[in-house]
């Protein structure tokens, strides 16, 4: 049995998903792999070609604190944990992964990952459980293994799969379509992006702290014309659910270029106000824009990985050396650049 998840880009809506905001993702075709034979015994064995090693675990998943597991390893431990809490039958497998999903990438390979474990856990007992149940395990499952109390937007974008605006408060979704001579272009800066060794968890405790300040429990329940000067991070979730929704009308109305505008406004903001931008990530975004993109940002948490960005099909590959060469020139490395086209999801 062989099943394949892919990632996802996040086009708008950063930091916000755990404020129960609006964002817009795509998954694409960069997939974590997984081959996986059924034993019907206690243990569940996995092997990864990225990090060189295996695991081995109960099929309960009873080891999920275990120190001496690698990070990966408690993943998988937490993710088994989950679905035995859900009524997953014992029985273990044997798994070999493969991935073209780079870890920190920007591309939620973590949470491709915790799916596509959960998917043959279930497949492996001939047992089932609708996407958003396993969405929703997976980000529990992540929340326990690593400490990082993501939202739920990465896990949401490789389940409803496509382009879509999904609500992450009532965790629906709203199919958006690229024209046929736009292409997602995708430069990944090489900077490993760890959140758990990033701000990224004191940037988000802190927006709960400015949230409680200005009297709500949730940034979403903010009017959008609110004082929020002296708030940056506050100000920042608030402004960018407003272009979450001007966003999804763009591309409605086939406004690349006021889609694009709204992008490059989104990584300004994360830039200046979250403050989870690099020079590095910077650099790709204005040079992009500078090459003829409608628009770029960084996507993901920050603090490395990858830009996106939203091109004219025919000049993609354009934009991407001239951002390449002026990456090289100031860091001394070439970027990864490709294309990346919205594919199918778990639902």
């Amino acid at each position: 049995m062989r099943v394949a998840v892919p990632g996802r880009v996040n086009l708008i809506g950063g930091h916000v998903d755990f404020h129960d905001g609006l964002v817009v993702s795509a998954a694409v075709d960069r997939y974590v792999t997984i081959e996986v034979a059924a034993t019907g015994g206690p243990l569940v064995e996995i092997c990864s070609e990225g990090f060189d090693g295996s695991v081995v675990v109960s099929a309960s998943g009873e080891q999920r604190r275990e120190a001496h597991l690698p990070s990966w390893g408690r993943l998988v431990a937490s993710v088994l944990s989950e679905l035995d809490s859900l009524g997953r039958p014992p029985g273990g497998f044997r798994a070999a992964v493969s991935s073209n999903l780079r870890a920190g990438g920007g591309l939620s390979s973590s949470a491709a990952f915790a799916l596509a474990v959960a998917v043959v856990a279930t497949r492996a007992v001939e047992w089932s459980a609708d996407p958003l149940t396993l969405a929703l395990a997976c980000q529990r499952a992540e929340h326990a293994a690593t400490g990082v109390p993501c939202g739920i937007q990465d896990q949401l974008a490789i389940v409803f799969g496509g382009v879509a605006q999904i609500d992450c408060r009532t965790l629906e979704s709203e199919p958006l379509v690229l024209g046929e001579d736009v292409a997602l272009l995708l430069v990944d800066s090489g900077v490993v992006r760890q959140l758990e060794h990033s701000p990224w968890a004191d940037r988000r405790a802190e927006s709960f702290r400015q949230s409680r300040l200005l009297g709500v429990e949730l940034l979403r329940d903010m009017p959008s014309n609110a004082d929020l000067d002296d708030l940056p991070l506050a100000r920042h979730v608030v402004e960018e659910i407003g272009r979450v929704r001007d966003f999804a009308v763009a591309l409605r109305e086939g406004d690349m270029v006021g889609a694009g505008s709204l992008m490059t406004a989104s990584h300004e903001s994360s830039r200046d106000l979250w403050r989870s931008s690099l020079p590095q990530l910077d650099l790709l975004v204005d040079e992009l824009v500078t090459a003829g993109a409608y628009g770029a940002r960084l996507t993901g948490g920050g603090f490395g990985g990858s830009v996106v960005a939203l091109c004219r099909a025919e000049s993609a590959g354009a934009a991407a050396d001239s951002a390449s060469a002026a990456f090289e020139r100031a860091f001394g490395e070439r970027p990864t650049a490709h294309v990346v086209r919205p594919v199918v999801g778990l639902s």
